[in-house]
């Protein structure tokens, strides 16, 4: 027996989208893929290494696990891509038939990623202050964008992997919110609706229309429950306070603490782990901040429990 429609689209979104985290793990360096993890590995729960002490004897520090540590990060990702691989095919998936995507690339090559920097950040926001004139405002702005190419294969670094990665997803949460957020309040509209009609019916004495009002009522409410529309409206909007914290919390960090490879593997595993906790397909990885992240260490406790709630 085939499983249910949202039951595989469920299990092929979550596999995927682990696959996606554990390759921008890996083309960043970071947790099991960091050469300064060369001599320990992280524990069976808390894979990606987030919050690690990366002193030698910390809390962090794990036993050397042999072969493993060896591993080059193409191969740790081969691993681990494996392991998913594993769990979806013990899953009721198995039992379904998969086909490929028409027009599905195995690699996503030549990807243009425009970056926007602000003037602010070269002469203090003094350009700005020669006109309030929106267009030419927007000139000013374009002078100082620049692009690059992104062949999805090559390392990166924690600079690239917020234009390619998190300012992407930004833009979604930020999309998705009001999109959401719109068809909540339409149905939930529709159902006062129809309840108010049902009540209405009765005082004018037409029982017989009744079930009718309560029919399209029940039916818009089922319509919520099966877009599940009230918790992803809710995991979009923790993800873009947890996103924002984020992002606060990283710009406000020295040029030489974003170097600091511990806070790059914060980053790195928070960002997965919003994604992931949006998804609705894992509990953050990231639970703990590593020295010298300041508020990063509250970002990542509150999307557990936004996510847990």
């Amino acid at each position: 027996q085939n499983p249910p429609p949202a039951t595989k689209s469920n299990l092929l979104s979550a596999a995927q989208s682990h696959v996606t985290s554990e390759i921008f793990k890996c083309r960043t360096r970071t947790g099991d893929y960091s050469p300064h993890m060369a001599g320990s590995s992280a524990p069976d729960d808390q894979e990606g290494g987030g919050g690690r002490d990366p002193k030698p004897g910390g809390a962090g520090a794990h036993a050397f696990h042999g072969p493993r540590s060896t591993l080059g990060p193409r191969s740790i990702l081969a691993n681990k891509i494996e392991l998913v691989w594993s769990d979806l095919g013990s899953s009721e998936i198995r039992t379904a038939a998969l086909a490929k995507p028409k027009g599905l690339e195995l690699l996503d090559v030549g990807t243009k990623i425009k970056v926007d920097q602000h003037p602010a950040l070269f002469e203090e926001g003094g350009v700005l202050q020669a006109g309030t004139n929106k267009e030419k405002v927007q000139e000013v702005i374009d002078q100082y964008a620049y692009e690059f190419v992104d062949d999805g294969l090559k390392p990166i670094g924690a600079s690239d992997y917020i234009d390619i990665r998190v300012q992407k997803y930004l833009k979604i949460y930020e999309k998705r919110a009001p999109t959401l957020s719109w068809r909540l309040s339409v149905m939930q509209f529709f159902i006062f609706l129809a309840s108010t009609t049902s009540t209405a019916l009765g005082a004018f004495d037409l029982p017989a229309y009744i079930p009718i009002a309560l029919g399209v009522g029940s039916a818009f409410g089922g319509i919520i429950a099966y877009q599940n529309l009230e918790t992803r409206l809710h995991r979009v909007n923790a993800a873009l306070v947890s996103l924002s914290r984020l992002m606060v919390w990283w710009h406000g960090l020295s040029v030489i603490e974003k170097r600091i490879p511990a806070n790059k593997t914060f980053l790195v595993d928070t960002m997965e782990g919003i994604i992931q906790l949006e998804s609705g397909n894992m509990v953050l990885n990231a639970k703990k901040s590593a020295p010298g992240q300041g508020g990063g260490q509250q970002t990542g406790e509150n999307e557990q429990k936004n996510g847990q709630s």
